[in-house]
Formats: C-alpha cells, sequence, structure tokens
C-alpha cells in the first residue's frame, strides 16, 4: 500500500514514518525541511520517500496525493500561542485541501487525525467516561479548528465517498523507556517511569508500538465509510471511581492492578491524582487495540527484581 504521513517530522511522525514504511511503500511530508530525505528514519535504514511542502497551497497539495492508497493526516498547529488565522490556515483550510484533493484523486483511505480537546478538556463534557458523543464544547482555537477539520473530513465522506476515519487522538507522548523502534527492556527499565506512562492522566499513548499499531489498522480496516473515535492509552477506570482517583489514585489502581502499590511504595512514588478520563471501547471494537504491555507486566517485572 502506497502511503502518505503528513507532519511527518513532528513528534508522532517521527516514531510512526518508520513503523509503517516496514509494511508500506511510505511517502513522508512536512512543511519543515530536512538536510537528507527522511532524516528521522534513518537510524532504521527504512526506505521512504520525503517531499517537503506546505498544505496550505494546493498547488503542493495536488501531486502529494497521486498515487496515494491512504492518508495519514499528522499536520497541524498545536495549542501554543498562535494567530487565530494561523490554526484556521493549518488545521482546517490545509486539512479540507487535503481532503478535496486525496477525494479528487481517488485515494482509497483517510485517517484524520484530530484531537479530543474537539469536545473540551475532559471535564467541560459533563460525564464520565468521555466518548465519542460528547458535547461539542472546544476551548480554544485548537480545539475548534481540529472540529473543523474533522467536519470537512465528513462531508467528503459523505458526499464523496472518501473512506474516511477521524481518530480523535488523547495524543502520543513516548516513554523514554522504550526505543524509537518499540523496543523495551522491562528487567532493567525505570518501571515506575512505565507505570506512570501507562496510568497518568489524558491517557496518551506511550509506545510506537501501540501507535504503530493503531495506525496500521486504520489504513487498512475493512468495510469503512466514515467513522470517528478516540484514541488513546486504555484505563479500567470506572465513573464511581473519579472521587477516590482525585483523592488516592494508587488506592483505585491497586483495585485494577493488584501490586502496582508495592512498586510505587518500594520507590517512593506517588500516582498523579485522575479528574477525567476517556473510553476508548469504539477504538477497541473497531480497529482492535491491544496494548503489547500493561500494568501487568511492569508488576511482574518488579517481582522479578525481588
Amino acid at each position: 500500500m502506497r502511503v502518505l504521513i503528513t507532519g511527518a517530522a513532528g513528534e508522532f511522525g517521527r516514531d510512526l514514518v518508520p513503523w509503517l514504511a516496514k509494511s508500506h511503500d511510505v511517502r513522508a511530508t512536512d512543511i519543515a525541511p530536512t538536510e537528507t530525505p527522511c532524516e528521522f528514519v534513518q537510524a532504521t535504514e527504512t526506505p521512504c520517500e520525503f517531499v517537503q511542502a506546505d498544505l496550505r497551497d494546493p498547488e503542493q497539495v495536488k501531486p502529494l496525493v497521486e498515487g496515494i492508497d491512504a492518508i495519514v493526516h499528522l499536520a497541524v498547529l498545536l495549542p501554543f500561542d498562535y494567530a487565530t488565522a494561523d490554526f484556521v490556515d493549518v488545521n482546517t483550510k490545509a486539512s479540507t485541501l487535503l481532503c478535496e484533493a486525496a477525494a479528487a484523486a481517488g485515494v482509497s483511505r483517510m485517517v484524520y487525525i484530530s484531537t479530543v480537546w474537539a469536545t473540551g478538556h475532559g471535564t467541560e463534557e459533563g460525564y464520565l467516561p468521555v466518548d465519542e458523543e460528547a458535547p461539542l464544547r472546544p476551548q480554544e482555537m485548537y480545539g475548534l479548528t481540529k472540529l473543523q477539520g474533522e467536519l470537512s473530513a465528513e462531508y467528503y465522506a459523505r458526499t464523496q465517498g472518501l473512506s474516511t476515519l477521524v481518530l480523535r487522538m488523547c495524543g502520543y507522548q513516548r516513554c523514554p523507556e522504550f526505543a524509537p523502534d518499540g523496543t523495551i527492556d522491562l528487567d532493567t527499565a525505570d518501571l515506575v517511569a512505565v507505570a506512570d506512562s501507562m496510568l497518568r492522566p489524558g491517557q496518551k499513548l506511550y509506545s510506537p508500538t501501540d501507535l504503530g499499531a493503531v495506525m496500521q489498522a486504520a489504513v487498512t480496516v475493512e468495510g469503512v465509510d466514515f467513522e470517528r473515535m478516540i484514541v488513546g492509552n486504555h484505563v479500567p477506570w470506572q465513573a464511581a471511581d473519579i472521587e477516590n482517583l482525585k483523592a488516592d489514585p494508587l488506592a483505585v489502581a491497586e483495585k485494577y492492578c493488584p501490586g502496582i502499590a508495592e512498586l510505587y511504595a518500594a520507590n517512593e512514588a506517588q500516582l498523579a491524582p485522575v479528574g477525567f478520563f476517556y473510553t476508548v471501547e469504539k477504538l477497541q471494537r473497531i480497529l482492535g487495540l491491544k496494548h503489547e504491555y500493561t500494568p501487568a507486566d511492569v508488576i511482574a517485572a518488579h517481582q522479578r527484581r525481588g
């Protein structure tokens, strides 16, 4: 499969490009230049084409999608101190131009990377766990313009038949204990750091392997016209746990992950309070997400160390 990955030089892209390039013919693009083609995959010696392009320019977008089967649209202006016009240009205009070009070129699958901030910041939604049906209450231009990009993606799916998955990401932040290729040695790793990545608030994906598996499924799953789903780390919390998650999150974690409290106690560490959380049930049902590593693996590694 010929896959275009936009925003390829960003935090997601640097780990995702080499992962997908293992099984697909990848064209990577970013507005940022690279000194050598796809410098962020050199370490793995993974073949990959890199094209520097500005997605706000339709004349640069059109050739990017020629011959492409699937697109993973990562390119984004993140929630920092930018002008409103910049957010609209990157998150709304560029996304719409890319969807338009993809539909015209006969691309088989669009994977639009959105954000859970399209509905709020986890508390504005008004119920737990937050799911895909949450009220649309973005709190800043980043969330608003990513939601506008979602609507563009849905429009081209509905009117042009562009098979589309909108992935509302909780985020991706690789735990430093994982190598870029997703490998880890739990017998020598900082186990508290790994456990924190699995149980921290916000539910960001923490492993390149999990990120790659989600995107692999997203570009290849069959029978999809349009779907919107939350993508993040699965946590076992229930709505009734929320007050205890705020006051004593480790006690709640121990209830679901027996042995985790001893790991934290042995390292004189604390688990961060949790004020909200998301469900990834739809993701699991449609794309079959199953984390390569779970808290049980971390607890087992701690117990092996004695």
